[in-house]
């Protein structure tokens, strides 16, 4: 039966769309009569007539003539009638192929669908008589942006999570002159509020939203050249990876719309975009930018946060009475079975939904199991007691898809029906929403995948079981239920230390942009419920909070210095600075001016063109980001400024009385007042002051709890010189027995040092003697006690200890020797260590461990010679993070042991034996040997000159192997008696230090070539030895030796020692 059908409504535009219906006798008819599902295929035409498109694909490849079921004008494509109503309607694809367009389907039911599919579009239609009426916020950004459209190249739209930036985009674009938009994101589940809000509403029935992947490049340019002759906007979606469509559109982009723009971002893609389109508006769109955030300047940029909404709320604000409360839950999570395997490790949490190699199993499923009976079922427990008690659908985060596969077995058998929504499985929004709808409670388990632009109405529970140090993807994943229709929805949360802090500093950033706020009768616990869980529900007080945030005062560091990205910077250009500093974690600073004309349009364009960290503004680069620098340092040390005045008794209330104290300038460093000038003259908010009163309670909690941990937390040094952490003090420190001992400190930057020798191993403060070079360093011993002796070196080396403890400096970089061949800074560590073995009976010392590993090291022979060493421990690589390349142990002598010395390895290895002064120790490899027999030394020679001595001539030298991963040697042509070291010799070269893994890039060395001072040569007597040996060079073998053995980034002669030779 052929069916030729019209299908239109009265509102719809007809079009030139056709859809239609084919199939073969073997694959219908045939089916038929065998009592099956027939296949049938759907497909459009536009230019052409149907049985004409049918008759092009009728090719030799099938079997049987195609023949024509139907034909139909409709309103749509056959993508959407194919795959976003049948598919989810219960008629599958003949095979699970993404471009398939065959479908088990009668031609009956498929007419029947079309006729259901057009009368749902048609209800659409009629439902674009309602206006969507905007809020406050929404026209007030609407009221902004249209102020300036003229003038601004790019502008950013920074608002929450679900208010409604699609509406507001799309309302600027409707009052605009913006022929063709271009709507991009990275992901393709934000695309729903796009076409949903063009499609149900008045306010956008004059704009047309365009998928343009939905059709092949033609059909979409048709579609585009359509519109452009009439009074129609178009709105055009794709993705960023979708660059083979919009590179081929036909038509210029009068703006371009950057969904989360926080993803991808300067990426490679990105910019071929703006290349494409340079004339383009860019309208950056994101409910997380605080990366961005700073790159524009307040004309240009339009900011609304959770905390204004809720804001709105509390003033009474027609339009949010309905705005759903955040009601975070922080868990106590107590567990038998995760106590018994990792005991109390902080992160044990974490470890929980940990998988195996092969990603088909839990690691400790014991836990797992736990963890499902704790939270999901808790049998015996009342219901109004339970956890998931107000839970009807949820959002679970788990850290890897393997753990979202693998759990979902578990949520079964539990009341919610669980969807995984992971890259590989193929969901979408519309598949999410309809698992929602058809069940009663469901579970959507995730990592990141389809979570950016889901708006579910019915979600009121997120779960985060994932550590993530990520503060976009926490806020992003944390909004997801604020959508709910209910008035409040659960964010649940296992780490409380990290939740509170997310919210904190989200409530303090609202306050930054919006004075009301910080200056209004509301606090946080106004904006947000704040629950903690154990085993029942309790409402947490603002005591408890403290309490909580008290716990890392990093953190609080944070807060203070976390003004930084809210500075105006055409006032700090102004303010003089008679030195830098440098803060804790120095930061890479970006920062936008306002340029001639109130814009910052050119200084934008400059950021898109030349995004590899280029400072966007017309004033020098270095200036501004040391000056931004400088207030960061500032800031983070106010939190130990108000740490000292605690400790003296004199606490503060307010920033002004910080500013003034006697501890401000010493800790501080800030000379000049540049903090007093930058709030007097508003160069940062007068928000900042809210945020250190908050600093102040913290560290006052943290104080009463634990002042050691507190000043651990708090300790920044500005010299190389760093604090040993709390755990390495308690070992190497001991215990204070006799009025007789005396305990020297070699070295204590905040005085964290002595302040644990104090509260924590008993010693009088009268009977520590310390030493300190640095000011700023002498000054943070004295505001631990002004009883402990601060001596110089030179009196410390006249006295005799009982303990000796410290970290020192391990080496003097102002008298560099070597300079011609690399260069060595004189070491110091080793000649410390012998003055206090000479003045003390014990020492406990920090040390650089390679003294260990040279054959040749003066300073190992001696000590290994000398009665007394009672352990080496070396130190893990986060001992000392901001140390790069230098491996750190602790070495105990003591005076009279006689016995054999513990060494503890990277690798947890414990070893005990006699030392002497041929030991070479290496802490990488337990099984280090310093020799082997028959080993490469003999063959090792290293080039004499360095490159700056080299004149042009025409000799070959080789002077490296080029950069890491690269393919060639380079070489240089010089004077004939510069052309001396391995002339007319055969070897393999390589470079004489490499900061990779293994040896580098090795090669044969031509015969006639010299080498430089930058290589090294293993030499041999032919080229067939060379090829052999370059060979076995690069084997696996040769290269786990390597990196259990060498102790540097040179390759030298004593690292050939340990590696055979083959030849």
């Amino acid at each position: 039966m052929l069916y030729y059908v019209f299908i239109s409504g009265q509102t719809m535009t007809a079009t030139e769309q056709l859809i239609y219906f084919y199939s073969t006798l073997a694959q219908y008819e045939d089916q038929l009569q065998l009592n099956r599902t027939p296949m049938l295929k759907i497909g459009q035409t536009i230019e052409q007539e149907a049985p004409e498109r049918i008759d092009q694909q009728d090719t030799t490849s099938n079997p049987q003539p195609l023949m024509c079921k139907g034909v139909f004008e409709v309103e749509g494509t056959d993508h959407e009638f194919r795959n976003e109503w049948l598919i989810p309607r219960g008629y599958p694809k003949t095979r699970d192929d993404k471009k398939r367009e065959w479908l088990y389907i009668t031609v009956e039911d498929a007419v029947r669908e079309l006729h259901a599919w057009q009368a749902s579009k048609q209800a659409k239609a009629e439902k674009v008589a309602e206006t969507r009426t905007l809020k406050k916020h929404q026209e007030d950004f609407v009221s902004k942006i249209m102020s300036n459209w003229e003038r601004w190249k790019e502008f950013l739209l920074f608002a929450k999570c679900r208010a409604g930036k699609s509406t507001m985009v799309l309302s600027a674009i409707a009052a605009s002159d913006a022929k063709v938009s271009l709507v991009m994101s990275y992901r393709n589940s934000p695309k729903q509020s796009w076409e949903d809000d063009t499609q149900n509403f008045k306010n956008f029935q004059n704009l047309i939203f365009i998928d343009i992947r939905d059709k092949n490049i033609n059909e979409v340019s048709f579609d585009i050249e359509k519109y452009l002759t009439t009074d129609k906007q178009i709105v055009l979606f794709s993705t960023a990876q979708s660059k083979h469509r919009w590179s081929k559109l036909p038509c210029d982009i009068d703006l371009i719309v950057f969904d989360e723009c926080h993803e991808g971002y300067g990426g490679q893609t990105w910019k071929s975009l703006c290349k494409k389109f340079p004339e383009s508006k860019i309208l950056y769109v994101s409910g997380t930018a605080y990366k961005m955030f700073d790159q524009f300047n307040d004309s240009s940029r339009y900011t609304y946060t959770y905390f204004d909404e809720q804001f709105h709320k509390l003033q009474g604000v027609p339009g949010y009475e309905n705005s759903p409360l955040m009601n975070l839950i922080v868990v106590k999570y107590n567990a038998d079975k995760l106590k018994e395997v990792y005991g109390d490790d902080p992160d044990a949490f974490d470890n929980i939904f940990r998988v195996n190699e092969d990603k088909d199993e839990f690691n400790e499923p014991i836990l797992v199991d736990e963890f499902y009976s704790k939270t999901f079922v808790q049998d015996g427990m009342h219901f109004k007691k339970k956890l998931l008690k107000d839970t009807q659908h949820m959002m679970l985060r788990l850290p890897s898809i393997a753990a979202c596969h693998l759990f979902a077995k578990y949520l079964r058998s539990s009341r919610f029906a669980p969807l995984v929504v992971t890259c590989d499985t193929k969901e979408d929004a519309n598949s999410i929403k309809n698992h929602i709808d058809n069940h009663p409670s469901s579970v959507i388990i995730t990592i990141d995948a389809n979570v950016l632009g889901l708006t579910a109405e019915k979600i009121d529970t997120v779960m985060n079981c994932a550590g993530s140090k990520s503060r976009e993807r926490w806020v992003q994943f944390a909004y997801r239920g604020g959508s709910t229709n209910k008035n409040q929805w659960n964010i649940i949360d296992f780490c409380p230390e990290r939740c509170v802090t997310e919210i904190r500093d989200s409530y303090f950033t609202a306050c930054d942009l919006n004075p009301e706020i910080a200056e209004s009768e509301y606090d946080l616990l106004d904006f947000a419920s704040i629950v903690e869980y154990v085993d029942g529900h309790e409402t947490i007080s603002q005591e408890r909070i403290n309490e909580i945030l008290a716990s890392n005062l990093r953190n609080t560091m944070s807060l203070a210095s976390g003004i930084c990205s809210r500075i105006d910077v055409d006032k700090l250009n102004e303010l003089y600075f008679s030195e830098y500093q440098q803060s804790s974690e120095p930061s890479s600073f970006t920062a936008t001016s306002v340029n001639s004309n109130g814009m910052n349009g050119e200084s934008n364009i400059s950021r898109i063109t030349n995004p590899e960290g280029k400072f966007p503004t017309q004033y020098p680069k270095d200036e501004i980001e040391q000056k931004m620098e400088t207030i960061k340092a500032y800031t983070e040390r106010v939190c130990l400024v108000i740490f000292h005045m605690i400790r003296d008794g004199s606490a503060p209330r307010t920033v002004n009385q910080i500013l003034n104290s006697e501890h401000y300038i010493p800790d501080t460093l800030d000379k000049d007042g540049i903090i007093s000038e930058c709030l007097e003259n508003q160069i940062i908010p007068k928000s900042w002051k809210k945020r250190v009163e908050t600093c102040i309670t913290e560290i006052q909690h943290a104080i009463s709890k634990d002042e050691c941990i507190a000043l651990e937390d708090l300790s920044t040094t500005r010299k190389n010189q760093l604090p040993l952490p709390i755990s390495e003090l308690m070992r190497m420190i001991p215990q204070f027995e006799s009025e007789s001992d005396k305990l020297c400190i070699d070295c204590d930057p905040t005085g964290l040092h002595s302040l644990v020798a104090i509260k924590k191993k008993g010693w009088n403060p009268e009977n520590i003697w310390a030493w300190e070079t640095d000011k700023t360093h002498a000054y943070a011993i004295c505001q631990i006690s002004d009883k402990i002796n601060l001596r110089t070196y030179e009196e410390i080396k006249k006295m005799h200890f009982t303990v000796s403890a410290g970290n020192p400096p391990y080496t003097d970089t102002s008298s560099v020797t070597g300079a011609i061949t690399g260069g060595c800074a004189k070491s110091l560590d080793s000649i410390f260590y012998m003055d206090a073995m000479e003045r003390s009976d014990y020492v406990c010392e920090v040390i650089r461990t390679n003294h260990f590993a040279k054959m040749q090291s003066k300073f190992r022979r001696k000590l290994f010679s000398t009665p007394g060493v009672v352990s080496i421990k070396v130190l893990s690589n986060d001992t000392f993070p901001s140390i790069q390349m230098t491996e750190t142990c602790t070495c105990t002598w003591q005076r009279g042991y006689k016995g054999p010395t513990k060494f503890e390895y990277l690798d947890g290895t414990v070893k005990e034996f006699v030392v002497n002064k041929d030991t070479c120790i290496r802490f990488t490899n337990p099984d280090f040997v310093s020799e082997v027999p028959n080993n490469l030394a003999h063959r090792y020679q290293r080039g004499s000159l360095n490159v700056n001595q080299l004149d042009d001539g025409d000799c070959p030298m080789i002077i490296t192997m080029g950069a890491k991963g690269g393919d060639n040697m380079i070489v240089k042509n010089v004077k004939k008696d510069q052309h001396v070291c391995c002339v007319n010799q055969h070897g393999v070269v390589m470079n004489s230090k490499y900061g990779g893994k293994g040896l580098g890039q090795v090669y044969v060395k031509p015969y006639d070539h010299s080498i430089s001072g930058s290589a090294i040569i293993l030499k041999t007597s032919s080229e067939e030895e060379s090829q052999k040996l370059a060979e076995y060079i690069k084997t696996l073998e040769v290269h786990e030796i390597v990196i259990k053995n060498r102790i540097s980034n040179a390759n030298t002669k004593e690292l050939f020692k340990t590696i055979p030779d083959v030849i």
